[in-house]
């Protein structure tokens, strides 16, 4: 039995009328992911009465929301990978040879970057 629920990308534009924010634009989107998975939100879905959609949406922007209150530590510790100890050793020379006075250094937010 396959595992995964394959999809083909598709990207359509509808509008529609949510009770929030009135007439808006919804974008359609295919996804793909595990049987066992599908069945899990699915199950949710029916249980609760919100759309398979709606829940994935919810949780989506939750999970931005959630994401975007990491410091930029916490961010980069989630996301990113830590450099080998060749690599570290180069960043730590680089930094000493600019000779960089970080005195009056300051912790910038995630959103700053992009």
């Amino acid at each position: 039995m396959n595992d995964t629920i394959n999809t083909h990308y598709t990207h359509h534009t509808y509008p529609y009328y949510n009770e929030d924010r009135g007439t808006d634009m919804t974008v359609r989107k295919n996804i793909t992911m595990p049987d066992e998975e599908y069945q899990i939100i699915s199950d949710y879905s029916k249980k609760t009465g919100i759309s398979f959609s709606e829940l994935l949406r919810k949780a989506a922007l939750k999970f931005i929301e959630e994401s975007e209150k990491q410091s930029l530590t916490e961010f980069l510790n989630a996301n990113c990978e830590f450099v080998d100890d060749l690599e570290q050793e180069d960043l730590e020379r680089i930094l000493k040879d600019a000779d960089l006075d970080i005195s009056h250094a300051e912790e910038i937010d995630i959103n700053e970057l992009f």
